[in-house]
């Protein structure tokens, strides 16, 4: 049974939609109970289901712990899936009610676990009492902190752990004037964008925190300037690595109205980086916090175009010029014609992508490409001297591929509800077109012709598939929505095959690299493959996507040809360690910076 305890605006409703559902012996409406009923209450439960949306706090996670209950919320639960450990104080899962009640299902028949998950819980929130928030308050150490107490109330338990550190100064290390002696301390590097970085989730994302996180640490002090692009949080400045800190600056209300009018007058596409460059004006505190962090900086760099504006306007109030490199993840002007070309205002943004590039192409003492195709792509778009072209391709995060015992791979199909069919997986984000009809050919088309296989769809991409395509969606489709780093990983280890059928785009696509490293073996298109080192039918299977079915069935019917594939998938991978690829790009700046300097 279900019990909601309780009172609210909406009891009604829902005892009215239990009623009409024939639900009234499952779920039990309590109303308001007493606290003693409400202990009993909890110490009965067998797990605590929080699904709320963008909740600031949520004392029932708190109460929870407080009780050794383990704890089942969503991605979007807001501060709950902060409190959460995933897989430790219980699970964080998309919100979807098959998924929730597969959760519930597992700790149903697996009571130990709930109670591991439960002393966990437990043990995360001794900190949390009302005696240790009032000497908090009290202390003297904190006396001239305002921001302490609203961090207290507010932020995570990952965030408070975390509050010492982002007490420090954005610049932890010496002044480094260009003309100065650059002995005696690190390099600052200032880099810009208009996103957030932790989580990194998507490939924009990822590139950025991998790639600046593995720069040498005793060499390099870098500061990354993004922002939040959804209303709600606050300002935050956290440490990503001893030598990278994250800055993030809440884009305003009359930001973010503006970009939904300029998208809706575009066809409902997504405009949200686009826009920058024309609304970046209306959260002026980015350009406050630009303007400072700038002053210090002997290198900036720019990943992708959008906030470049506001970039070159402080560089040139500076009477030393920082060196400036331009950090592409794609050729955006390419990118951004095939998305938003279809109406008049789409056009007009586009011209706007095509002049901010190619003048930040041009200002850019040196520029970092993905792959020689976007080099080929950007020196004859933009007229630019190859010269000053430099491949710093994509990378895979390397560590031991995760190995199940046969147990284990059960115990996972079970957790996210696959049956024994070999399981092939999609892994992308949404609101980028190619990626988002590359899960609708899966859904519609592929999963069709290979009744044989399970398809897993992971990531934000889940998102562009419409309700007309989920109710005649084929059964054996799984859509896992956002899954935590965690899940990922256990996804990927009971997988067969792993997919890439893009059809359009530039760059290279960071989700091979997950593959890779799991040692799965990849069906992609030629324009999926493109930047990595892909050799058909050795480390990866190459196809149009007319031929993929036939290229999944051959996988999975010649197991030999599978098991060389995979192996050589996961040797293909580590050719593409971040480590190597940010020791790389880091020597290629102080080069050039010693040489110009």
């Amino acid at each position: 049974p279900l019990l909601l305890a309780g009172t609210g605006e909406d009891a009604e409703h829902l005892k009215t939609m239990v009623h009409e559902l024939g639900l009234d012996e499952k779920v039990h409406f309590l109303g308001k109970v007493s606290y003693e009923e409400l202990r009993e209450l909890y110490a009965r439960s067998i797990v605590i289901p929080f699904v709320p949306i963008n909740e600031d706090f949520g004392y029932v996670t708190i109460e929870a712990f407080k009780t050794k209950k383990p704890v089942i919320t969503c991605v979007d639960s807001g501060e709950p899936a902060e409190i959460v450990q995933d897989g430790e104080s219980g699970f964080i899962v998309p919100p979807d009610p098959k998924l929730i009640a597969a959760r519930i299902d597992y700790l149903i028949e697996h009571p130990d676990v709930g109670v591991k998950m439960g002393e966990a819980g437990y043990q995360a929130v001794q900190d949390i009492t009302w005696d240790a928030c009032i000497q908090r308050l009290l202390s003297d150490e904190n006396s001239n902190e305002a921001f302490v107490v609203e961090g207290q109330a507010n932020s995570s338990l990952h965030d408070r752990k975390n509050m010492d550190a982002r007490r420090a100064p954005v610049h932890a290390t010496p002044q480094n004037d260009r003309d100065g002696d650059r002995s005696h301390s690190r390099l600052q590097i200032l880099v810009t964008d208009n996103q957030i970085l932790d989580p990194p989730i998507g490939g924009g994302r990822v590139r950025i925190y991998q790639l600046y996180k593995h720069f040498n640490p005793g060499l390099f002090d870098i500061t990354y300037l993004g922002t939040f692009d959804w209303l709600g949080p606050e300002e935050r400045r956290q440490k990503l690595a001893d030598h990278f800190t994250e800055v993030l600056v809440p884009m305003t209300v009359p930001h973010i109205s503006m970009d939904k009018i300029i998208s809706s007058l575009s066809g409902g596409k997504t405009t949200l980086d686009v826009t920058v460059p024309l609304l970046m004006h209306y959260t002026p505190k980015y350009q406050r916090i630009l303007s400072d962090l700038i002053q210090d900086a002997a290198v900036v760099i720019v990943a992708h175009p959008w906030v470049y504006p506001y970039v070159k306007k402080e560089i040139n109030k500076l009477k030393n010029k920082p060196l400036l490199i331009y950090d592409s993840q794609n050729v955006e002007y390419n990118i951004k014609k095939d998305i938003l070309n279809s109406s008049l205002v789409g056009k007009y943004l586009v011209h706007g992508v095509k002049k901010i590039e190619g003048e930040l192409v041009t200002d850019s003492d040196m520029i970092f490409v993905c792959s020689s195709d976007d080099a080929d792509e950007m020196a004859s778009l933009y007229t630019v001297n190859p010269e000053k072209i430099s491949v710093i391709p994509n990378g895979a995060s390397i560590e031991e591929p995760a190995v199940l015992m046969p147990e284990e791979k059960q115990s996972v199909r079970d957790r996210f509800g696959f049956d024994n069919k070999p399981i092939a997986v999609f892994l992308a984000s949404g609101g980028y077109s190619p990626n988002d009809e590359a899960a609708l050919y899966i859904c519609t088309t592929l999963a069709r012709e290979l009744p044989m296989i399970s398809f897993a769809l992971m990531g934000s991409v889940c998102n562009a598939i419409s309700e007309n395509t989920l109710s005649t969606l084929a059964p054996n489709v799984t859509l896992l929505g956002i899954v935590s780093d965690q899940e990922k990983k256990a996804i990927l280890s009971v997988s067969d095959i792993a997919l890439n059928p893009v059809m359009q785009g530039s760059g290279t696509n960071i989700k091979n690299f997950d593959y890779l490293s799991a040692g799965l073996p990849v069906v992609t298109t030629p324009v999926g493959a493109r930047g990595i080192d892909f050799i058909d039918s050795v480390n990866g299977i190459i196809a149009d996507i007319e031929n993929f079915p036939a290229a999944i069935h051959t996988l999975i019917e010649n197991t030999a040809l599978l098991k060389k594939i995979s192996y050589n998938a996961r040797i293909l991978a580590e050719q593409y360690d971040w480590r190597t690829i940010a020791a790389a790009a880091g020597e290629r700046i102080i080069q050039f910076y010693e040489e110009n300097a």
